[in-house]
């Protein structure tokens, strides 16, 4: 979701900025950072689709989701808010709206990245066929889990 908003964020920042001619500092910032965010969700969007991410283990892929995010959520942070404080017209308001969501769709992506992260770092309980937590001891005795 953050990767569509991103590139409809883009797409309206340009037509924005084409308006006023192209290349003022504020627009052209927030457009860097909406198509890298976008390209860089969907290498790993397609790194998760297809099995690219059970053959290249030297990547903690869960991490790499979360820091993509943080790094995102600072960037659209910095960039909706210098073109806020520049914009004044509707499409550049626009611009700023789908700014700030993707924004929100990112904090929302770290955070399921940053649960998937902690639960994979969690110990895991021994759970019987029923899905019970079996006690140390039991464990020993009983081997048919």
């Amino acid at each position: 979701m953050a990767g569509i908003l991103a590139l409809v964020a883009f797409i309206v920042a340009e037509a924005a900025s084409c308006s006023f001619g192209c290349g003022r500092g504020a627009f052209s910032f927030f457009e860097f950072v909406t198509i890298t965010s976008f390209l860089v969700v969907l290498v790993i969007f397609l790194c998760m689709v297809t099995t690219a991410y059970q053959k290249v283990t030297i990547v903690h892929w869960p991490l790499t989701e979360l820091i993509t995010c943080i790094v995102c959520v600072l960037a659209y942070l910095i960039a909706s808010s210098v073109l806020a404080a520049n914009v004044n017209d509707g499409a550049g308001g626009g611009a700023v709206g789908f700014g700030f969501l993707s924004l929100l769709a990112f904090v929302a992506g770290g955070y399921f990245a940053f649960r998937e992260w902690q639960d994979e770092a969690r110990p895991r309980l021994p759970v019987n066929r029923r899905g019970n937590y079996v006690p140390a001891e039991e464990n020993e005795e009983n081997e048919d889990l």
